[in-house]
């Protein structure tokens, strides 16, 4: 039999998975697994940036917009502690990642050689499954684990220890193949007809649609069952992706993070259908209960330890959402009477008045800037919206609570809107080049904030390096985060933040070969909007946006 490097078996292995692109940092090209996509580049990229961390987040980005693995390879030791920031966010997000980490040979592990890290016990708290490789003979099905364990519910990071030695030697084996996974199966008939009683039953029903509606795309068997129920819809807090369409008649709003402020939104509701749900908004002693006492909840999770943690239940299932969900609605239309189907239609209309009624007078509430005016938020999104190119892409990373982002632009398609909620700074602009790799026919707004880009500013040497069509938007606060969770009870009214030595992002994007354009007032904003856009080719707008402390 023919014989080979193993590390052209691990390239092989990955090939198999449907691995297209793998992310990296020049630290790595002297890895046996680059050279031996050096050698297949018509099959698979290597990306490079100039962080451990942010190519970590560029694997998000891509896995978050295309639905596969992000896979990603490091140098020894310190390369995988670099980048755990990233397997954090991974790990709240339920995102699918496979973190490919070399280790010195294995005889001389043991010595602790220079570079050295036990990388399976760091990486551990933070990932969903850890492994080394011991021997040639196990490579393949340990890079089979390694898929399986971060595509399967919950989705979330995982990382392969792979010394050198074993990667340099000789191999004679084969990859092995994926199998066709069957999907988990709809909620059992009982728990649909019990479900579809109680929302016959109920007098004013909710639905809140979870990250898991997106991520396992599930947003049209929500949105249908929205529309014969006839109620309102909320997104739960921190979206991830578009779990709804904003701009459905429906729509309600996101719930803020805000406990208290998300019961005064539910407080009147004696049924709450939860799809998906995975942020658990905790209430302290001094605030009410984010579920009020009196309403029934019924919830539906793909992932399992979901179904009852964190929220009151009544009942719940672990289940696929987009099949229960097509299901429960046929069973609902067997059960309601033609009564009900009148009462349920009466309250759609109702709905959409109420919902209109309380956005018609948010846009009575904003008055038109002139262009000597300030930049606030809101007309920042109003313009952007009115500018952008139709069918682009944000990835956001502000935890803006007023407004909040997917209520100001319109998301119709799932691919639109990207988000974390894990609150690491970075996340946006190094996720938004992941996005473009994944559709790099698209055009990627990246809305951030002056800290977060300054994270991690290497970002923009990759947007050069590839000529990615990304447009950073990035908010001038001098280092202020008004937009935060508000998880402490008090709020800090003093921030000296950048304002000590303000960053001269000019200066920054010319450093990276980045064009760079200021908007200080609503005139130059949409100029500076429109510049952008008409421009191939990575842009950074520095918006100076006044935002009351």
């Amino acid at each position: 039999m023919p014989d080979y490097l193993a590390s052209d078996l691990l390239l092989e292995q990955l090939l198999a998975e449907g691995t297209e692109i793998v992310f990296g940092t020049p630290r790595a090209q002297d890895s046996l697994l680059v050279a031996a996509i050096e050698q297949r580049k018509q099959e698979v990229q290597y990306i490079q940036s100039l962080h451990e961390n942010l190519a970590c987040a560029h694997a998000i980005g891509y896995a978050q917009a295309s639905g596969k693995a992000g896979v990603v390879c490091l140098p020894t030791g310190p390369g995988l502690i670099s980048a755990l920031t990233s397997a954090y966010s991974a790990k709240l997000m339920r995102v699918p990642l496979v973190i490919l980490t070399e280790q010195p040979d294995l005889e001389i592990l043991n010595d602790e050689p220079p570079l050295s890290a036990d990388v399976v016990r760091l990486a551990a708290p933070l990932c969903k499954w850890t492994c080394q490789l011991n021997a040639v003979t196990e490579l393949s099905r340990l890079v089979r684990r390694a898929f399986h364990e971060a595509l399967s519910a919950p989705k979330g990071p995982v990382v392969l220890s792979l010394p050198i030695n074993l990667l340099s030697s000789r191999s004679t084996a084969k990859s092995v193949a994926v199998p066709h996974a069957s999907p988990l199966g709809g909620a059992d008939d009982v728990f649909l007809r019990k479900v579809a009683e109680k929302l016959v039953q109920a007098k004013l029903p909710c639905i809140i649609a979870g990250n898991e509606v997106s991520l396992y795309r599930a947003r049209s068997e929500a949105i249908a069952l929205a529309e014969v129920i006839g109620c309102p819809v909320f997104v739960e807090p921190l979206p991830t992706g578009v779990n709804f369409s904003n701009r459905h008649h429906l729509f309600a709003s996101v719930l803020p993070h805000d406990s208290a402020r998300a019961a005064a939104l539910l407080k009147n509701f004696d049924l709450i259908l939860v799809l998906g749900m995975q942020t658990r908004p905790s209430s302290r002693s001094f605030e009410p209960p984010f579920i009020p006492a009196n309403a029934t909840v019924l919830q539906i999770n793909i992932e399992p330890g979901l179904q009852g943690r964190g929220l009151p239940n009544d009942l719940s299932a672990t289940a696929d959402i987009k099949e229960s969900l097509s299901r429960l609605r046929t069973e609902i239309q067997l059960t309601a009477s033609s009564e009900w189907i009148n009462a349920a239609k009466d309250r759609e209309e109702r709905t959409r008045g109420a919902i209109s009624a309380s956005k018609s007078a948010y846009e009575e509430s904003l008055k038109y800037p002139n262009h000597a005016a300030k930049i606030s938020m809101p007309w920042l999104l109003r313009t952007l919206e009115a500018i952008r190119p139709n069918r682009s892409v944000v990835v956001n990373d502000l935890c803006a609570s007023e407004p909040h982002v997917m209520e100001s632009l319109a998301f119709e398609h799932s691919f639109a809107y990207f988000s974390s909620n894990s609150g690491v700074l970075g996340y946006g602009p190094a996720a938004a080049a992941g996005v473009l790799f994944a559709s790099p026919n698209s055009t990627v707004i990246c809305l951030t904030d002056d800290q977060s880009l300054l994270a991690y500013p290497q970002v923009l040497w990759t947007a050069a390096l590839y000529d990615l069509n990304v447009k950073f938007i990035v908010l001038n606060m001098c280092g202020r985060k008004a937009f935060n969770l508000r998880l402490t009870r008090q709020n800090a009214t003093a921030h000296r933040g950048l304002q000590s030595l303000p960053v001269q992002f000019a200066e920054l994007c010319k450093t990276y070969g980045i064009n760079h354009t200021l908007a200080e007032d609503m005139k130059s904003l949409e100029k500076s909007l429109k510049t952008i856009f008409e421009n191939k080719g990575p842009y950074l707008l520095e918006a100076v946006v006044d935002i009351p402390v």
